[in-house]
């Protein structure tokens, strides 16, 4: 097991480097789900730790479909993100179904340049969990972030448990939603 920690702070990067966590997930207004953090705190996190350093890449609160404008803002996001040092991303987009938007996808995986990408919670919203997880594992995603399509990981445990089986190490599954060191 990966033990994966998300922060919006410099001091919760460092105490995930001193806690014994392997990869960190960086955000800014995790109240709001997680959106892009600052170039300041990006680059401040890579100086403060050698994990490997995740970057969510989500411009605006809401709802995960992106038109032109805010794909193009994510790509900008994406690449400003791998200079400053980031070792991967954390993004997700979906159409009005809630179905994958493949287009936007392929052209946020294309913008990574090989770095590992994560498709985030958005995955909790699509309305057929195996479907979506094999069309990320052929768009290239290496990641997918959920609670099991549940508000808490813990209540989706029988979902992520069909979804672990299905991926068989094709795809990692991180589990995420309250996930605390008591129902880990």
């Amino acid at each position: 097991l990966i033990l994966e920690i998300c922060t919006e702070t410099l001091s919760g990067v460092r105490a995930a480097s001193m806690g014994g966590a392997q990869r960190i997930e960086l955000c800014s207004a995790l109240d709001l789900d997680g959106l892009t953090p600052s170039v300041d705190l990006i680059r401040e996190a890579r100086a403060a730790t050698d994990l490997e350093l995740l970057i969510m890449i989500r411009p605006e609160p809401g709802a995960f479909q992106v038109d032109e404008s805010t794909l193009q803002t994510m790509c900008t996001q994406i690449q400003s993100a791998h200079i400053l040092g980031a070792d991967g991303f954390v993004l997700g987009c979906l159409l009005p179904s809630n179905r994958i938007d493949l287009p936007a996808l392929q052209q946020l995986v294309a913008t990574a340049d090989g770095l590992p990408v994560t498709f985030h919670r958005a995955f909790d919203l699509v309305p057929d969990s195996i479907a979506a997880c094999d069309l990320l594992i052929d768009c290239g995603v290496q990641r997918i972030l959920t609670s099991g399509g549940s508000p808490t990981a813990l209540e989706g445990a029988a979902t992520l448990q069909q979804l672990v089986t299905h991926a068989a190490n094709r795809i990692e599954v991180v589990v995420g939603g309250s996930v605390r060191a008591n129902n880990i």
